[in-house]
C-alpha cells in the first residue's frame, strides 16, 4: 500500500464537534483539511443529543466555549441568511436540599463573575409557570433566560457548510481503522 498525502490536517468525525473544529481550522489556517466520517454527516451521537447550549455551568472552563457557540450560531445565521432553529427557552436551576442550595449559590456567583444574566424564580412563579414541579420542595431557584437548545444535526450541518465554504475536503462512509505514528508523531490514518 502506498502513502498518498492528501491533507495537512485530518479531522475524524463529522458531528457537531468535528465540523466545528474543521470550520474554525479552515478559517484560521491555510492548511489543507480533510474531514473523515464513517457514516454520513451528523448521523452519530450528534443526531441523538439533547443539544442544550447552556452557558451557566459549574465547570467554568466550558463557559467561554459555550459563549463562542452562542456567537457562532448568530454568525452563521447572518452568513447563511436563515435560522438554525435555536429555541431560546432559558434554563431553570432548582435547589431542593441544603447541598443543592449551596451549589446554586456557587452557580449564582459564577453567573455574576461571567456576566451571565439570571433572575430569581420564586415559588409562586414555579406554581404558575411550571405547575408539574412540587414548588413546596423547592428551596431556591434561578432562571437563566438566554440559554437555548438547537437541533444538533442543524448546528453540525451549519458548521460543515461553513467549513466547505473555506475549502475543506471531506470523505463520508470512510472508517478510520488506525492512526499511523512515526516517532510519536501522527503521520496519517488508515481508512476503509
Amino acid at each position: 500500500m502506498g502513502v498518498i498525502k492528501t491533507s495537512d490536517i485530518i479531522v475524524i468525525g463529522a458531528g457537531v464537534i468535528g465540523n466545528a473544529v474543521a470550520s474554525y481550522l479552515s478559517q484560521f489556517s491555510d492548511a489543507k483539511i480533510l474531514l473523515l466520517e464513517r457514516n454520513h454527516l451528523c448521523t452519530g451521537s450528534t443526531s441523538l443529543s439533547a443539544s442544550l447550549v447552556t452557558k451557566l455551568r459549574s465547570k467554568t472552563d466550558f463557559i467561554p466555549l459555550v459563549g463562542e457557540t452562542h456567537e457562532a450560531v448568530k454568525r452563521m445565521e447572518i452568513k447563511f441568511g436563515e435560522s438554525l432553529g435555536e429555541r431560546r427557552v432559558g434554563c431553570l436551576h432548582l435547589a431542593a436540599s441544603e447541598t443543592s442550595v449551596r451549589e446554586l449559590d456557587i452557580l449564582i456567583d459564577i453567573a455574576r463573575s461571567f456576566d451571565i444574566a439570571f433572575e430569581p424564580f420564586p415559588q409562586e412563579r414555579i406554581r404558575k409557570e411550571v405547575p408539574w414541579i412540587d414548588s413546596e420542595k423547592i428551596q431556591d431557584a434561578v432562571f437563566v433566560p438566554d440559554e437555548f437548545y438547537i437541533d444538533g444535526a442543524m448546528l453540525g450541518t451549519a458548521f460543515f457548510r461553513e467549513a466547505k465554504r473555506h475549502g475543506i475536503d471531506h470523505k463520508f462512509n470512510t472508517s478510520v481503522s488506525e492512526i499511523i505514528l512515526e516517532a510519536e508523531k501522527v503521520i496519517g490514518v488508515k481508512t476503509s
